[in-house]
């Protein structure tokens, strides 16, 4: 009897053991997939991977400087689209960039384009650099850092730089509106109106940005 028994037993673990991995096999009934490690964001502006030529504006949103959202790819239309990542007012090389963008902002709306800029600043921080820094285009807010990360050119600052920025009056928290402590390298692309990009740039050295005559003989690269 004892053996009977026993042997029921080892049978019915044995149809239980093999039907484990069937049912793990069936898509219908496999467990959800556990959340993967996401991996870091770089520390260096020089270690970022941009999107590439050939790949898409990514569905992401900014905010104009009344706060409004706005979804990038909604700017896509007529021509060329320049989309310019830059920190944010508080940084002297983005003004002076901003600047030379300014003197060729004409040239670059000849040949059909639109020019944008997209930084860090909260709306309102935007609103009034516009207010006292006119520009013949617009400015977006990126403070959550959602197009920074989708363009890929978003890096960690360090908590040595945030306090050295700190210990220079620059808030990169307050400016923001967030706790990410995320910054972009300095990028430029260039979209066709379909949304695929056909130029792109980024500089490791936050000190250096795009000539604007390289800027502009990009324009003519694709379609």
């Amino acid at each position: 009897m004892i053996g009977s028994r026993l042997r029921l037993l080892a049978a019915l673990l044995a149809v239980t053991c093999c039907a484990v991995p069937m049912l793990a096999e069936d898509p219908a009934l496999a467990p959800a997939p556990t959340a993967t490690a996401v991996a870091p964001l770089p520390v260096r502006p020089a270690d970022v991977e941009p999107l590439a030529v050939g790949e898409q504006v990514p569905e992401v949103s900014v905010r104009n400087s009344n706060g409004e959202p706005v979804e990038l790819r909604s700017l896509l239309g007529e021509g060329k689209l320049v989309i310019v990542f830059y920190r944010g007012g508080w940084c002297p090389y983005c003004n002076s960039h901003l600047a030379d963008l300014k003197k060729i902002e004409p040239q670059i709306s000849a040949k059909g384009a639109r020019l944008i800029g997209i930084c860090m600043d909260r709306p309102e921080l935007i609103a009034r650099y516009e207010a006292e820094h006119p520009l013949p285009f617009p400015l977006y807010s990126d403070g959550a850092a959602d197009a920074i990360r989708a363009f890929r050119v978003a890096y960690r600052v360090t908590d040595d730089e945030v306090e050295r920025l700190r210990s220079a009056g620059i808030d990169l928290i307050e400016s923001s509106g967030h706790a990410h402590k995320l910054l972009p390298a300095p990028a430029v692309f260039i979209a066709s109106k379909e949304g695929r990009l056909v130029y792109t740039f980024h500089s490791a050295d936050y000190r250096k940005r795009i000539e604007p005559k390289d800027l502009l003989k990009a324009l003519e690269l694709g379609n």
